[in-house]
């Protein structure tokens, strides 16, 4: 079973965050502050932190940082406001797996926990892939590959691309993310790691090291 802390200063947000995982079937535990969270992740290991970014005294980068610092495994989620979505980003840049942005519905929160955990299931995977020892790249080449593919997003994006050229636009709607700053990141790492590029019409398509990284994916899938 999944094992997640939720953190959150707000009560009813706590609550009510925690009642949508407990209705998935994920064993969840609550903490009303950063001190009390930073507790709960040194008396037990968690799977996912789901917690708020802005809250008095020890904040939601804070934990992020406490987090990796002691169980790198771990994956964390951020709750926002709208106003704060470049510090998101920039808690995604320092290893956070996600962030969702209020006002959101249930299903938002239970779309991005799922996706978490296929992200964690991929990177389990990571041995099988550096096993494979694939020829087109040298495994130091094939480690940081795998990283920057650890973001399920990045790895529909390079499946949306496998068809062709796509328009930024296109791209979000196809994967129906209504934070074109979140789809902007992504596509920032995909380009620094050479696997996306874009044409003179600023369409995004693969480069040929993206088509090779492609590949090894869908080899994984069939295994």
């Amino acid at each position: 079973m999944t094992n997640i802390l939720v953190v959150d200063d707000e009560p009813r947000m706590l609550q009510g965050l925690s009642r949508i995982l407990i209705k998935e079937g994920y064993s969840v535990e609550t903490a009303g502050n950063g001190n009390e969270a930073i507790e709960e992740i040194y008396r037990k290991n968690f799977d996912i932190v789901v917690t708020d970014l802005k809250m008095p005294g020890i904040n939601g980068m804070e934990i992020l940082k406490k987090v990796k610092m002691k169980s790198p495994e771990t994956s964390v989620v951020m709750i926002t406001g709208f106003g704060s979505i470049q510090n998101a980003v920039e808690a995604m840049r320092q290893g956070a797996s996600d962030y969702i942005t209020k006002p959101f519905n249930p299903d938002k929160l239970r779309n991005c926990i799922r996706d978490v955990i296929k992200e964690k299931k991929f990177m389990r995977s990571k041995g099988r892939i550096l096993e494979s020892r694939h020829e087109k790249f040298s495994p130091e080449d094939l480690d940081k590959i795998i990283k920057s593919l650890s973001y399920l997003t990045r790895r529909r994006i390079l499946n949306i691309l496998s068809l062709g050229p796509s328009s930024f636009t296109n791209i979000l709607n196809t994967l129906k993310i209504d934070d074109p700053t979140k789809l902007s990141f992504h596509l920032r790492v995909l380009k620094q790691s050479k696997l996306v590029n874009q044409d003179e019409e600023k369409k995004y398509f693969l480069t040929s090291k993206g088509k090779n990284a492609f590949e090894i994916i869908e080899q994984l899938k069939e295994a």
